[in-house]
């Protein structure tokens, strides 16, 4: 008598495998994705702070990354961000605007490229805060769902 698995017993392992791996496999690339945008909401939050401390020495916020007591590195460069120009991050590009003549600014924080082999999430989606309302939110109601 000879033993060993029959190919109906191959097949059901490989249908098993094969659903756990579809289940699984979309998770784990949002949880990587995660992963990519805390760096830019911790970066974003820094730049809150640094923000409420300058205002509260000179009356108005900036949009010079100079100007503010902290210290982001542009990926690129690997120097420090300066002036009032746009820094690259390892995913993102961010940039400070300033509104209402320096009593309120807008942090816009831009995907450089689409999450790879994740096709729900718009290409680019743009993560922000708000001054004004005290509010973080994301151009995407997909990205706003899954990580705000």
């Amino acid at each position: 008598m000879k033993k060993g698995f029959t190919l109906i017993e191959l097949l059901v392992v490989v249908i098993i495998i094969s659903t756990l791996a579809s289940i699984s496999a979309p998770q784990y690339f949002k949880l990587i994705e995660r992963f990519r945008n805390s760096e830019v909401l911790f970066i974003m939050g820094e730049i809150k702070r640094a923000e409420e401390r300058f205002y509260l020495k000179k009356g108005v916020y900036t949009n010079n990354f100079s100007d503010l007591d902290i210290e982001i590195k542009n990926e690129k460069t690997q120097k420090p961000c300066e002036g009032n120009a746009v820094c690259e991050l390892k995913y993102y590009l961010i940039k400070i605007k300033l509104l209402d003549n320096g009593k309120s600014y807008f942090i816009l924080a831009k995907r450089k490229e689409k999450p790879a082999l994740h096709r729900r999430y718009s290409p680019g989606y743009i993560f922000y805060y708000d001054s004004k309302t005290d509010s973080f939110g994301c151009n995407d109601a997909n990205c706003v769902r899954d990580f705000l």
